[in-house]
C-alpha cells in the first residue's frame, strides 16, 4: 500500500531514526522548527515533505534532497540546513520566493521524482544583519516581525545573526543593583531608535529616557528570538561588556576611572571604564552570567569598544602595544570567567573608520593574547574598503568576510552582484588566507534590495563563483512567477547598471 501525505508521521519517524546521535531534544526541536518554517511558506504542501537531521561526515554544513513518489525528502545537519535545502528545491520546480512583505508560492500539484542532490557550504558561519538594523529598521518590531525575519534568514541558509534585543533590562538590573539611580539610568539609555549607537558608546541619552515597559517587552521578545535560533541550530551573537558605563557610577566610587568619549558633534557623552579598574572584570562577568541565565546557552559575545571612538593609548609604540593587548585580554577574560566557551566577537568597522590608527601592528596587538579559536572578527566592509589584507588576515584569528551594502540604512536600488557572486569563493581557494571562517552580509537596515541578499545567501553556500546571468534568470522567475524574455533582458540591464555598484 502506498503511503502519501503523512508529513507528521514522517517527521516523527525521522526523529526516532536519529535519536541515538547527539541530543534527542535538540534534534526534535530542530526538526519541528524547520518543519514549521517551511509550513509557514508552503502551507498544506508540507504533507509532501520529510525532513531528517543527520551529522555531516565531512566538516561543515550540508543538505541533500530527493523526491520519490511525490515525497520530498530533505536531509541536513541542522534546522537551517533543512530549510535551505527545501527552499532551494522548491525554487527549482516552481515559482517560490520568501519575502519580508509578501511571499510568492506557485507550485505544481505534485513533486516530480528527483535524484539525490547534495550541497556543502564552504562557510562555517553565514552571518546576516548588522547591529544598526536595530535602530534603522527594527526598534519597534514585535515577535511576529522577528519570526518572519528569522524564517527568511534560515530559508536563505544564513546561520548566524547579531541578536541585540533585550540587553537593556540586564544592564538596568546590574547597574541599579550597584547603586546607580533610576534618574541616572534614564540619562544613560538612548531612545529605542538610537540604541545601536548608545550600545557602541557613541552617544548616551539621545531621545531618552527609555520606558521600563519597553525593556520588559524586549526581554520577552529576545527570549523567543534566542530559543528559535538555538532550536534551528543557529549561532546567536549577543552583547558582552565593552566598557561603557553610566556616569552615575562615579558617584558610587569617586576613585573609579572613567573617560568621557563618544561622537563629539552629538555632545551626548558616554563613559568608558578603565580596563585597569577592578570593577571592569566584575561588571563584564556579571553581565554574561545574568544574560545566559535569562536567555539561554549562548557563547558568542559582541564587544566593540573602539567602534568610531577614539583610542586613548600611549604614543610610545611598545607601551601602546602592551596597552592594546591588555585591553583585548581584559575583554576576553571578562567573558571567559562567566562562560568558558565564550568567543569574543568584534566588528572590523573600526579598522575602516580609523584606518590611520589601526595599522597591522596595532590591530595585531589588540588580539594578541586571545586564542585564535576564541576570537571572531566580522570584516563586513569589503564593498567599501579591503581591510583584512592590509592587516595580515588577522594573524590567523577566526574572521568572516563580507559586505555592509546599505551603510546608513539607505534605500536606493544598488549593490554589486558580480562581486558577491565571485569574491568569497575565490578567497577560499587562496592558501595565504588564514582563519577565514565564514561569510557576512551585514546591511544596516533591511527590507530593500532583495536580490542582493538572495545572491549573498546562495554565494555563501557555493564553492565556485556563481554565473550571475543564469542566476538572475532563476531569481526573476521565482520573484514574479512568470517566464519572459523581456524579464530576462530587464534584469540584465539592471545588473549591468544599478547592480554593478559597490557603494
Amino acid at each position: 500500500m502506498k503511503i502519501k501525505n503523512l508529513g507528521f508521521l514522517l517527521i516523527f519517524i525521522s526523529t526516532l531514526s536519529y535519536s541515538e546521535s547527539g541530543s534527542k531534544g535538540k534534534l526534535d526541536a530542530g526538526l519541528v522548527s524547520a518543519r514549521n518554517v517551511i509550513e509557514r511558506l508552503i502551507g498544506k504542501r508540507i504533507r509532501d515533505c520529510e525532513f531528517i537531521i543527520k551529522e555531516n561526515s565531512e566538516k561543515g554544513d550540508f543538505y541533500e534532497y530527493s523526491v520519490t513518489e511525490g515525497v520530498l525528502t530533505v536531509t541536513g545537519n541542522s534546522g537551517v540546513s533543512i530549510c535551505k535545502g527545501a527552499y532551494d528545491y522548491l525554487q527549482s520546480i516552481g515559482s517560490v520566493q520568501a519575502a519580508w512583505q509578501q511571499n510568492v508560492v506557485k507550485l505544481p500539484k505534485t513533486f516530480s521524482n528527483c535524484k539525490l542532490t547534495r550541497v556543502d557550504s564552504p562557510n562555517e558561519l553565514r552571518l546576516f544583519l548588522n547591529v544598526c538594523q536595530y535602530g534603522y529598521t527594527s526598534p519597534w518590531w514585535q515577535w511576529e516581525d522577528w519570526e518572519k525575519m528569522l524564517d527568511w534568514i534560515v530559508l536563505h541558509g544564513y546561520n548566524s545573526m547579531p541578536a541585540m534585543v533585550g540587553q537593556e533590562i540586564i544592564w538596568h538590573e546590574l547597574f541599579t543593583e550597584m547603586g546607580v539611580s533610576e534618574k541616572e539610568m534614564g540619562v544613560y539609555f538612548a531612545g529605542a531608535a538610537y540604541l545601536p549607537w548608545q550600545r557602541m558608546g557613541n552617544v548616551a541619552g539621545v531621545s531618552g529616557p527609555l520606558p521600563k515597559s519597553y525593556l520588559i517587552k524586549q526581554k520577552e521578545i529576545q527570549k523567543k528570538i534566542i530559543k528559535r535560533m538555538l532550536d534551528l541550530g543557529m549561532t546567536p551573537i549577543v552583547p558582552g561588556f565593552s566598557g561603557f558605563v553610566p556616569n552615575g557610577i562615579k558617584k558610587l566610587n569617586p576613585e573609579v576611572k572613567i573617560k568621557e568619549i563618544g561622537w563629539k558633534h552629538e555632545q551626548k557623552w558616554t563613559y568608558l571604564l578603565d580596563i585597569q579598574d577592578d570593577i571592569f572584570m566584575k561588571i563584564g562577568a556579571d553581565f554574561v552570567k545574568r544574560y545566559r541565565e535569562t536567555y539561554g546557552d549562548v557563547h558568542y559575545f559582541l564587544c566593540d569598544t573602539f567602534n568610531e571612538n577614539e583610542v586613548n593609548v600611549s604614543s610610545d609604540p611598545e607601551t601602546r602595544y602592551e596597552e592594546l593587548a591588555n585591553y583585548g585580554n581584559t575583554i576576553y577574560q571578562s567573558l571567559k570567567v562567566a562562560d568558558d566557551k565564550a568567543v569574543w566577537v568584534t566588528q572590523a568597522w573600526m579598522f575602516i573608520a580609523d584606518s590611520d590608527f589601526w595599522n597591522a601592528k596595532n590591530a595585531s596587538a589588540l588580539f594578541s593574547k586571545i586564542p585564535n579559536d576564541k576570537m571572531l572578527i566580522v570584516d563586513y566592509g569589503n564593498d567599501r574598503e579591503v581591510i583584512w589584507d592590509r592587516l595580515g588576515a588577522y594573524d590567523g584569528k577566526r574572521w568572516v568576510y563580507g559586505y555592509v551594502h546599505n551603510y546608513g540604512g539607505v534605500t536606493p536600488l544598488q549593490g554589486n552582484l558580480s562581486l558577491i557572486a565571485t569574491e568569497q569563493a575565490l578567497l577560499h581557494k587562496r592558501d595565504d588566507v588564514k582563519g577565514l571562517s565564514g561569510f557576512a552580509l551585514c546591511p544596516e537596515g533591511s527590507h530593500t534590495n532583495y536580490v542582493v541578499y538572495a545572491m549573498a545567501a546562495d554565494a555563501s553556500w557555493s564553492k565556485e563563483p556563481i554565473n550571475v546571468e543564469k542566476w538572475l534568470k532563476s531569481y526573476s522567475e521565482n520573484r514574479y512567477g512568470i517566464k519572459s524574455a523581456n524579464l530576462k533582458k530587464a534584469w540584465n540591464i539592471l545588473e549591468k547598471n544599478i547592480y554593478n555598484v559597490k557603494y
